[in-house]
């Protein structure tokens, strides 16, 4: 039987996802999972010039091998430029290069969602000239309150509930001098409530937690007060969340949803989900089920 090599490409080690994933596939006899900071990897072009190596070891057979990356949409482009020659050099991956860089854009990522034909918050791209129109743009997303959020952004951190037009406009002023682009969106009253997670697993969703917001907070991320609660997937949760995962070819997602008067919106979709909340609900299952899920993948590459 051939031992698969799962490369958990993570510039943090003492993390739960981290430890999780090393414990989960800690007793297995059919892979072995390696993590892997990708700054100690040396990227090379030019004749005679290694395409990739670690600093230290050498690095499996591809011909053996799996790629595990906990990137997010704040991961650094050193980062993915390691994983984008990994897939140069011959090494497949859970979740393709190219559908994270597709997320780096808050913006971007919802035009593909759109795409597929699933509804997403209404957004307005800002910049520096926009605030000459500002006052038109918040009453086409419905008015006050807004959400005002960074282009890039996880765990709930760049997202603002704004309340007020002089807000906004200081607010734009300010970031546009640090030529930071913006979102502005439509508020929903039933995302600052909180919002559904589900799991996406080789385009099967599988499994779901609501996260609820804290008392006094308009976000229900784990990391601003958000506690989660057991949730059952119904088919319209299933549909949305394995498109949702399929417009960036990932294998391993994590899709945000929030339901509103108007159906499921999705909100995000991320390629280096956490999932504690995940497994305070449902038990310590999660990462058994994501090593499962690389061993599974790799075999219907045969």
């Amino acid at each position: 039987m051939t031992v698969l090599s799962v490369i958990l490409l993570s510039k943090q080690e003492k993390v739960h996802g981290t430890d999780r994933l090393m414990e989960a596939a800690g007793n297995r006899t059919d892979l072995e999972l390696l993590h892997i900071d990708p700054h100690e990897l040396i990227l090379g072009n030019g004749p005679g010039i290694p395409g990739i190596r670690h600093a230290k070891d050498a690095l499996p057979d591809p011909r053996s091998c799996l790629l595990l990356p906990r990137s997010g949409s704040l991961t650094d482009e050193y980062s993915l430029f390691c994983l984008e020659q990994l897939e140069a050099c011959g090494y497949r991956s859970i979740n393709p290069v190219a559908g994270i860089w597709q997320l780096r854009s808050k913006f971007r990522a919802q035009q593909l969602l759109q795409e597929a034909g699933l509804k997403v918050p209404e957004s307005v791209l800002l910049h520096s000239r926009s605030e000459q129109h500002i006052e038109s743009i918040v009453d086409e997303l419905g008015g006050l309150p807004v959400v005002l959020k960074y282009l890039r952004g996880s765990r709930g951190k760049g997202v603002m509930k704004i309340s007020d037009m002089d807000t906004i406009r200081s607010i734009l002023a300010s970031l546009n001098m640090l030529k930071f682009d913006l979102m502005l969106q439509r508020f929903h009253p039933e995302a600052a409530a909180g919002s559904i997670r589900v799991i996406v697993l080789n385009g099967v969703a599988h499994s779901a937690m609501e996260l609820r917001s804290g008392e006094g907070r308009s976000r229900s991320n784990l990391h601003e007060g958000g506690t989660p609660h057991l949730r059952e997937l119904d088919g319209p949760l299933r549909i949305a969340a394995e498109k949702a995962a399929d417009c960036f070819g990932l294998g391993f997602a994590g899709v945000d949803i929030v339901e509103t008067a108007q159906g499921l919106l999705v909100l995000e979709v991320n390629s280096g989900p956490g999932f504690r909340g995940m497994e305070e609900v449902h038990g310590p299952v999660v990462a058994e089920s994501i090593i499962d899920a690389c061993r599974e993948l790799a075999r219907s590459w045969g």
